[in-house]
């Protein structure tokens, strides 16, 4: 396939992440030509989803992995043309951070001799032989009276209906074997994300028609750490008057507060001494109840001590716009994990044409006399031009880069085997929690059931994310062991079964440095945010620079309305038109023959006969005039094809088909 690949492309898209993946979509639905390339054997980069099985193949390669694989140590140099120069690309990313798989549940399950030996026992004393057992009632001792034989039924009925009542229902012990075994049901994202239901990510979805690749569930429930206790906040006006945890004083305060905020563009006066101040200073002045006061900068707003009174206004807007429109939410995640947005723009890219190529990376960018990138040279040892290239976080050379971040964010991915907060259904939840040790980074913790295709039956997956310092374990232990502190899979607190702790580099922030070529664009990668407008809002300024004056990723046409017309079928409707023009010149001929004269067949024609022949004649000539008008119009194109219908509807009504005219048509040329 590589060897294969066209020498020129208009576009080079170098990984297969969130953002490479929408701008690579873009290029294609307008017509450029695409070559997406990625040097993983899996799409989606660092927003890639994994089952338990994926999961150890990433750690093994990101742990052996060396700066410059093996076809970069031993490759060829580029052949170059007159002025130009070569810029090495960066080889496989070695991540050296710690990332730590383990189970914590045995292997499988020991059950003790003597409980085996006891309950044996017990099965043999139970079970008498069939000569131990009571005397039938036949021999006419110790017969049972009817009666007390239904009341003995009737009460051990009642009985079982009580156990079934008080039985609770039995909780799934879960072994390591067990969750090996059903490694296959496991989706776990390295860049967990939801989206804003009014939000960028949605809109582009929506017009771009990959929503039709994707499927959602709606973040059911957000919830918050409260006086030590687990708590759902009130977002919507029925949360809020439904809520038992505020007071009628309280959700008037907050329904006011909540309405301001909504459309607090109409009314800066009320903030405009706030203007750059903290957000929680115009809390304070709003005068909230602690509670209230909680839910708002928390959940609602998640706001840190740096938003300012303009950002956490805009937060919370943007939040209460988002209610309402799927549902009693404002937030949607997709099934399967995060890792499918990318996957079905990639989709999108190669229906109009993209070409896609895996395991294969570029070795080198090729930049002209004017500093420009007129090429890159591949692994595969081929020379690609481009007009446009378009590089990934992973790709991106370090000289091309303004300055590098140290930023990290530390992960943890848990299996556990019920949720925090157990319910009759099953709640996709989130929780935007403060820190005690630092404020400053807050700690996000996403929840997914069974129902979000992420897990198999009795099990949760729960995705927790900060701002690291370094160690995601230590920045993570402390409020992973206040919310699943279980040590037995039957206690009331959940129990962890499974984990993964790993760091990733912040890589939300690219800025180009001034010697970057102008054709040569940076993408983000993922970062602390919990949503994706701003990888949409980035790829679409790169778009803009590229195309100004093009539409951005326009809702593609459906296949059911496009119709194929090839040439063959043109030509059919071409004859179809000269031979009902040659039945026409051939009527009028007839019609304008003096009487006497003979006819084509040769057959010499009478007095008589040109009265009835003119009858024919005049019926002959409208019906054909009728259906040359119609069958030209088929040949004309398709939306003369459809306009054809009405006058073939008034045909059939006047009890005139197509096959009547045919077959008189017939008859005329005969004649």
């Amino acid at each position: 396939m590589a060897s294969d690949l066209p020498s020129e492309f208009d576009v080079v898209v170098l990984g297969t992440g969130l953002p490479e993946s929408i701008l690579a979509a873009a290029f294609s639905r307008n017509g450029y030509k695409v070559l997406h390339i990625d040097r993983n054997d899996f799409y989606s980069g660092a927003w890639a989803s994994f089952n338990t099985g994926g999961i150890e193949k990433w750690k093994v390669r990101n742990e052996t992995a060396e700066p410059g694989n093996e076809k970069q140590d031993n490759k060829k140099s580029p052949e170059l043309k007159d002025g130009e120069r070569v810029m090495s690309m960066p080889g496989f990313p070695a991540d050296k951070s710690k990332i730590r798989v383990q189970y914590h549940v045995a292997e499988e399950i020991d059950i003790p001799e003597e409980s085996v030996a006891a309950e044996s026992g017990g099965d043999e004393e139970t079970s008498a032989p069939p000569e131990q057992l009571p005397q039938s009632d036949a021999e006419g001792e110790g017969q049972f009276d009817d009666k007390k034989e239904e009341q003995r039924t009737e009460t051990s009925e009642e009985q079982e209906q009580v156990e079934k009542k008080e039985a609770k229902p039995t909780q799934k012990i879960w072994t390591a074997n067990e969750i090996k075994n059903n490694w296959r049901r496991f989706n776990l994202d390295l860049a967990p994300k939801v989206l804003y239901c009014s939000g960028q990510m949605v809109e582009l979805l929506i017009v771009s028609d990959v929503a039709k690749y994707c499927e959602f569930r709606t973040v059911s429930r957000m919830l918050t750490l409260l006086n030590g206790q687990l708590e759902k906040v009130p977002c919507s006006r029925a949360d809020v008057f439904s809520s038992k945890k505020v007071s009628m004083l309280e959700k008037r305060l907050l329904m006011k507060f909540l309405t301001f905020c909504a459309e607090h563009d109409k009314y800066p006066d009320h903030y405009q001494d706030y203007v750059g101040k903290p957000f929680l200073e115009f809390l304070k002045f709003k005068k909230l109840t602690p509670n209230t006061h909680h839910f708002v900068y928390h959940s609602i707003a998640m706001a840190t001590e740096a938003t300012t009174t303009e950002q956490g206004l805009k937060k919370t807007q943007h939040f209460l716009q988002s209610l309402g429109r799927y549902g009693n939410t404002a937030f949607l995640f997709p099934l399967y994990g995060s890792g499918e947005i990318p996957q079905g723009f990639c989709r999108l890219c190669a229906v109009f044409g993209g070409v896609y190529c895996l395991q294969m990376s570029a070795t080198d960018i090729i930049i002209d006399q004017d500093n420009k990138c007129c090429a890159i040279h591949t692994t595969e040892g081929q020379r690609i031009e481009c007009k446009h290239l378009i590089l990934g976080p992973s790709y991106t050379p370090e000289t091309l880069k303004d300055s590098a971040s140290d930023s990290k964010i530390s992960r943890a991915i848990l299996i556990t085997n019920k949720s925090v907060l157990p319910s009759e259904n099953q709640e996709l939840s989130m929780l935007h929690l403060p820190s005690e040790d630092d404020p400053s980074r807050p700690i996000t913790i996403l929840e997914l059931p069974p129902s979000s295709m992420v897990c198999p039956r009795d099990s949760f997956v729960v995705h927790v994310t900060r701002t690291g310092s370094g160690d995601p374990e230590a920045d993570l232990s402390p409020i992973i062991q206040t919310l699943f502190g279980g040590s037995e899979q039957t206690d009331d607190k959940p129990c962890i079964l499974w984990s993964l702790f790993y760091s990733q580099d912040d890589q939300s922030d690219v800025t180009p440095s001034s010697s970057t070529p102008s054709n040569v664009y940076l993408l983000p990668g993922p970062g602390i945010e919990i949503d994706m407008d701003d990888i949409v809002l980035h790829a679409r300024k790169i778009w803009e620079k590229i195309c100004p004056d093009e539409e951005f990723l326009p809702k593609p046409p459906n296949p059911e309305d496009i119709i194929y017309v090839d040439d063959a079928e043109t030509k059919v409707g071409e004859g179809t038109e000269n031979a009902f023009e040659d039945v026409d010149e051939k009527t009028k001929s007839e019609e304008e023959a003096p009487e006497g004269t003979k006819s084509e067949d040769g057959d010499k024609m009478t007095e008589e006969e040109p009265e009835v022949k003119s009858e024919e004649e005049g019926k002959v000539d409208t019906k054909s005039e009728e259906v040359s008008s119609d069958e030209g119009k088929v040949a004309t194109g398709v939306e003369n094809k459809v306009a054809s219908g009405d006058q073939v509807k008034e045909q059939q009504e006047s009890g005139q088909t197509e096959l009547d005219l045919c077959n008189k048509l017939e008859k005329t040329n005969v004649s």
